[in-house]
């Protein structure tokens, strides 16, 4: 059972898991709930410990995929199950403080970057991230994986983009478009 954010939804359940996810708005939890989300989180109004729990039955899930970081990263430990696994993508501070209970529940934490392979010019990287993304493809031409666009920006409005994203007004991905 896994608590993704809205991109790696699909890839979770085509991949036989149970989830729950967490959204800000009602809009989001219809379009999660489409997307075949067993359990919706409204993390604004719900308390997410608590309703993680009640759905697993356990003390957390047994992956946790942080796609926002910084302070999430940090009250993400919480949410995984003993032996559990938390995924994050985003650059964060490593949270104060002891990390007492994450050692005693034996979480194991994974770091994903797709940048690096580019950054490092890391040939064997590059190769195994370019395998990841073929993988996707075939998921998404298969019908496994069905990527939700929100909005098509032209490249020269990607400040209109940002923006948009900042303010939580988003419901899927956005595309900037490169005109030839």
């Amino acid at each position: 059972m896994t608590i993704p954010r809205l991109p790696r939804l699909g890839s979770s359940l085509s991949r036989g898991a149970r989830v729950a996810t967490t959204v800000s708005t009602e809009k989001k939890a219809d379009l999660v709930k489409a997307l075949g989300a067993e359990r919706v989180i409204r993390y604004r109004t719900e308390n997410v410990k608590s309703a993680l729990s009640d759905w697993s039955g356990k003390d957390g899930a047994d992956v946790v995929l942080d796609f926002v970081g910084h302070e999430n990263f940090a009250a993400s430990f919480d949410l995984v199950a003993p032996y559990g696994t938390l995924v994050n993508t985003v650059e964060s501070d490593w949270p104060a403080g002891s990390n007492l209970m994450a050692e005693f529940k034996n979480i194991s934490i994974k770091f994903v970057n797709i940048g690096w392979p580019q950054v490092m010019r890391d040939h064997a990287a590059r190769l195994h991230q370019t395998q990841l993304l073929q993988d996707a493809a075939q998921m998404v031409d298969a019908g496994q994986l069905k990527p939700v666009v929100d909005r098509v920006y032209p490249l020269a409005q990607a400040g209109k983009a940002q923006r948009a994203l900042e303010a939580g007004e988003t419901l899927g991905r956005v595309v900037l478009e490169i005109s030839r």
